[in-house]
């Protein structure tokens, strides 16, 4: 018997798949391509409005370019605004050669010999490339003459050289009973000579304290009379609040000041609780000193009197020591009153702080101790003495180096 295969389900179902699938790749390709035109799109609007903004941020650089170069004046004004950016570093940088006034009569020995100078020179910007350093160079033409047995003016320039170890400096702050720093302008601390201000070797300043500005405790001149001055410390108390110091006046060239001890009263101010045995200093205008410090306090019962040991380690005034101080050369002469002396040249190499400006109040310390009290100015004169005069060949004692 024979059988028939009817094949027209199956083509049928091949033609409805493929036809799907043509359907569904035609779907998918209108969404891709759809998509690519919305990226263009958006990525034209975005290309389109940088170029638009870019060209405005042009034009405005454009009109204000045009318009600063239209100031005359615009080099002095950037001329100044970069000067003005430098004030802080050039007042850091700033020394103040005055002090050298100060400074060389506390190499002048104090034992009876002589230390003369002829000639001296300050390097304050040392730009020697051969030997590059931070220090102040002093260079110096001097004249040594021992007074003592045995009369060798070698000896003098030796201990010259090595009291270079023991040389210091100090410097600080004046503040008043609360601990407020004083303006360095409301300080007087030289009279008019330029020696500093003491007494029986103790050493002090005055505070010119009712000039505006110069007391801490008001930002202006709020003193007044001497009642309603009175009239407020009594509301203060009547208050509970704590009244103002009153300070000890007295004339100076014609203000009103309070003087200040820049050295401690050890005994007065210990006893009056103003200073603790430890050394800290309170309740009372006084001087704190950046290098001076004073440890170990003790009470002698016997004399009732305080006693501190002074340290002063740190400012160094010749750092290197002895090797601070070069000679370049020495020989025997004769001096202007026909003296056998020693002649010599070198260079002092002193530390930069000494001279900067922003380290207020400066002094140069000697070995014992000693300050320059003397009319500094003045005395600056009598240190210069016409150079030495070389020894004539016949001249056998001046050779020799002889007394």
């Amino acid at each position: 018997m024979a059988r028939e295969i009817n094949l027209v389900p199956t083509s049928k179902f091949e033609a409805i798949k493929a036809i799907r699938l043509r359907n569904f790749l035609l779907f998918l390709s209108i969404v891709v391509a759809g998509g690519a035109i919305a990226v263009v799109f958006v990525l034209g609007t975005i290309l389109g409005s940088q170029g638009l903004i870019l060209e405005g941020k042009d034009n405005m650089l454009n009109l204000y370019s045009k318009k600063i170069n239209s100031y005359t004046e615009l080099t002095d004004f950037l001329t100044i605004k970069d000067q003005l950016g430098k004030l802080r570093t050039l007042a850091d940088n700033k020394k103040i050669f005055s002090r050298t006034f100060n400074l060389l009569p506390i190499f002048i020995p104090t034992n009876g010999d002589d230390v003369n100078f002829s000639k001296v020179n300050i390097d304050l910007v040392n730009q020697d490339e051969e030997n590059p350093t931070d220090n102040v160079r002093i260079y110096i033409e001097a004249q040594a003459n021992a007074n003592k047995e045995p009369y060798i003016d070698y000896n003098v320039l030796d201990a010259f050289k090595k009291a270079m170890d023991y040389y210091r400096y100090d410097y600080g702050t004046y503040v008043n009973e609360l601990g407020d720093t004083i303006p360095s302008y409301c300080i007087i601390e030289k009279d008019d000579n330029g020696a500093f201000l003491h007494e029986d070797g103790k050493f002090y300043a005055y505070w010119t304290a009712k000039v505006d500005g110069c007391d801490p405790r008001h930002p202006v001149d709020l003193l007044s009379e001497e009642d309603e001055d009175e009239d407020e410390e009594n509301v203060a108390a009547e208050d509970g609040e704590e009244a103002e110091m009153e300070y000890n006046y007295t004339s100076y060239n014609g203000l009103d000041v309070v003087r200040i001890w820049r050295t401690p009263q050890f005994d007065e101010w210990y006893n009056d609780e103003y200073m603790s045995l430890d050394g800290s200093i309170s309740g009372i205008p006084h001087f704190e000193s950046s290098c001076i410090s004073y440890t170990d306090g003790a009470l002698d019962e016997r004399t009732n009197k305080v006693y501190f040991n002074s340290v002063n380690e740190d400012c160094r005034l010749i750092p290197d020591g002895a090797e601070g101080f070069r000679i370049e050369e020495s020989s025997n002469g004769r001096g202007e009153d026909n003296e056998l002396i020693l002649s010599f040249k070198g260079q002092i190499f002193v530390t930069p702080e000494y001279y900067r400006l922003q380290n207020t109040h400066m002094m140069a310390v000697a070995p014992s101790g000693r300050f320059n009290v003397t009319d500094s100015y003045m005395q600056i004169q009598s240190l210069f003495v016409p150079p030495a005069e070389a020894c004539d060949f016949d001249d056998l004692e001046c050779r020799n180096g002889g007394k």
